[in-house]
């Protein structure tokens, strides 16, 4: 599909479950005011339409899929 020119609201649909971005540098990609856990939560609501409750469980279950070395609910984004 051609993505140029398409409507922001067809190509929200797209984000998050067909089409992604994977930031390499997390200074650039995340606030540092926030927690991870509380980012991917959003990220989660967002395209989910998922409950602040079940975006949550979510984040903490995907943090804890992909080995996080702290719990999502203190780390902040840095770079390594």
């Amino acid at each position: 599909r051609e993505l140029v020119g398409m409507p922001d609201r067809e190509l929200a649909q797209l984000r998050g479950d067909d089409i992604g971005i994977v930031f390499q540098e997390p200074r650039a990609a995340l606030n540092p005011i926030r927690t991870v856990g509380r980012q991917i939560a959003e990220s989660i609501r967002i395209h989910e339409r998922a409950s602040k409750r079940e975006a949550w469980q979510r984040a903490l279950t995907e943090a804890e899929r992909v080995r996080l070395p702290d719990p999502p609910t203190s780390r902040r984004p840095r770079s390594t």
